[in-house]
């Protein structure tokens, strides 16, 4: 199977702009040389968009991606331990514990290496649910260390602790997937964000287009919605100016309530920038010079429609 689409069938989707953190595996020998973000736009309101139900894009804040390796724990801890009853941090000599909490997967099995010396005391893993609210705990070091535990059903976070004595001049990685039972360094890299937030939308207010053969279909733009009207037979043409835009590299986010065909972004000579076919989605494309441009559909529906598409363009770092 092609690595790109396997990694992006098993890649887990969010359903919100504000979800838990997204991971996954690739379990490939190979190296992963790319990610690829699917993102859906954000619009106001509820329902399907038509022209009595207005449903502007608002952007999103941002997307980032972070890279580790296949230890998750940090690498950073502190003087304390935590109260296995309440979850909270306690304060106590001759006692560690990781010093932040560790995202993790519910129902999921990671595997803890631990080159812990013979003397002294385990504390214990805690599982925490995706507010950080403390949900159980497992003291016994039999059960965790050196082998696979598997997190509740609605953990998001665990933190541990121990003597201090199992933290100096020893090997602990906490592995993902429970099958890497070697110790490994934590690595972290951050991907340089791939979607920066939405501004302003840059598409002319009460802009309109040419129509198709005959003027048949009308092509306004308003309040972040372009109104396609068609009194032709299906499958014609609806243009919509987006004006000169300077060089860079721009976003266009689109939900429609008909099918459109092909979406194009064309120049004055007509030449194609980009074209996209979902009905909905975020699409990009880059100018090396201000030109102006146009977005093209070529297949509005048969006679009689009204095709609503909610439409932002924003430049990138707006």
């Amino acid at each position: 199977m092609d690595i790109r689409r396997r990694i992006l069938a098993d890649a887990p989707k969010l359903a919100t702009a504000t979800g838990a953190i997204a991971s996954f595996s690739t379990d490939m020998a190979a190296k992963l040389k790319s990610c690829v973000f699917e993102v859906n736009p954000v619009q106001a309101g509820t329902g399907d968009p038509s022209p009595s139900n207005v449903r502007p894009i608002t952007g999103w804040t941002g997307i980032a991606g972070q890279r580790t390796g296949k230890n998750i724990w940090d690498e950073e801890s502190d003087a304390g331990y935590y109260d296995i009853s309440t979850g909270e941090k306690a304060s106590g000599s001759n006692w560690t514990r990781c010093k932040n909490y560790i995202s993790v997967k519910p129902s999921t099995s990671y595997y803890f290496y631990w080159d812990y010396p013979n003397t002294g005391s385990f504390g214990g893993v805690l599982f925490y649910d995706k507010d950080k609210t403390f949900l159980s705990a497992e003291s016994t070091s039999a059960n965790v260390l050196n082998k696979a535990f598997t997190t509740p059903a609605d953990c998001a976070y665990i933190t541990f602790y121990a003597r201090s004595n199992w933290f100096e001049n020893v090997d602990i990685s906490i592995n993902y997937p429970a099958t890497e039972t070697a110790y490994a360094p934590y690595t972290d890299t951050t991907i340089p964000v791939v979607f920066p937030a939405l501004g302003k939308n840059l598409i002319p207010e009460n802009g309109s287009g040419w129509y198709s053969p005959n003027g048949k279909i009308s092509s306004t733009f308003s309040n972040g919605t372009w109104t396609i009207s068609n009194v032709h037979t299906a499958n014609r043409q609806a243009r919509l100016d987006l004006g000169t835009l300077a060089a860079g590299t721009y976003y266009i986010s689109f939900s429609s309530s008909s099918t459109l065909g092909t979406l194009y972004v064309k120049d004055v000579n007509a030449a194609t920038i980009v074209s996209f076919t979902s009905a909905s989605g975020i699409t990009t494309f880059t100018l090396a010079t201000a030109q102006e441009i146009y977005l093209l559909s070529d297949g509005i529906p048969a006679q009689g429609s009204h095709t609503v598409v909610n439409l932002m363009l924003s430049k990138e770092n707006v």
